[in-house]
């Protein structure tokens, strides 16, 4: 039997858990024709889904590929512009690491990080910062 799961549900809504948990258990994979999109409970089937090629941003390679030879010529130029365009790119593997290296700087307060910066140590003299990031007197 289909699970009838209702996101706008009262009960739904002061606590999803209990909804989630069933969803995973009874069907993890829901198709919910209210909202007529897919409801992934599972985080393999998410990494999937995400990492797959339908989920690309890129969605002018296999329309230009698609174009006849003649097309592609004549639209060459702009493809080359337009696929420069982050809004049709997926992230680098590096955007993803990079990322996380920031996940520490970002989870600061921003009064903290201004405190402890070595960029802004308001009580002793302007210093020169070397490539290392180091503040040296000048």
């Amino acid at each position: 039997m289909t699970m009838i799961y209702d996101p706008a549900h009262p009960i739904v809504r002061a606590d999803p858990y209990p909804a989630y948990a069933r969803l995973r258990e009874e069907e993890p994979v829901h198709w919910h024709p209210g909202l007529r999109c897919w409801i992934l409970t599972r985080y393999e089937d998410v990494a999937a889904a995400l990492s797959g090629p339908s989920m690309s941003p890129d969605r002018l390679t296999p329309f230009y590929a698609a174009l006849p030879e003649q097309t592609q010529s004549l639209l060459a130029e702009m493809m080359r512009y337009l696929n420069l365009w982050i809004v049709f790119r997926d992230p680098p593997p590096a955007a993803f690491r990079k990322r996380n290296d920031l996940t520490g700087i970002l989870s600061v307060e921003p009064h903290e990080l201004i405190q402890n910066s070595k960029w802004c140590n308001y009580s002793e003299s302007p210093a020169k910062i070397d490539s290392e990031g180091s503040a040296h007197d000048q």
